[in-house]
């Protein structure tokens, strides 16, 4: 038993999460302790025996109540909160700027398309098209 856990588990703020690994799909989950605000679906830091820093999808959070203080290891922590706001909004712009890059494209080559067709066409032809 860890007594600290324990100890720990009397903070209102002191949690646990369950996490998967990328691909962040099955049912393999791990437990780690936080006293970050975290939610399901957001993605975090932890530290691994064998890979180091990984980051990984929360899938539920937890209560002291539902872990097994039982356990001869010690949960490891959380290292941090990843915020993906910045990403996020970046992502976004590039969609929007490749958006009107398009239409821009699509407009040049529909301009270019219609001088390729009237050209050499007799202008009476051209202003009836333009009606």
């Amino acid at each position: 038993m860890n007594e600290v856990n324990v100890l720990l588990a009397d903070r209102e703020d002191f949690k646990f999460v369950a996490i998967v690994f990328a691909p962040y799909t099955g049912t393999n989950t791990y437990s780690y302790k936080t006293f970050l605000d975290l939610t399901e679906d957001d993605y975090v830091v932890v530290e691994t025996p064998t890979n180091g820093f990984q980051v990984v999808k929360v899938v539920k959070v937890l209560t002291p109540l539902e872990i097994n203080f039982e356990v001869s290891y010690n949960y490891k922590w959380v290292v941090a909160k990843l915020d993906l706001t910045a990403y996020d909004e970046a992502v976004e712009l590039e969609k929007e700027v490749l958006s009107v890059v398009n239409k821009s494209k699509n407009k040049r080559a529909m301009a270019d398309a219609r001088e390729a067709i009237l050209d050499g066409v007799d202008v009476d032809v051209k202003k009836l098209v333009r009606l």
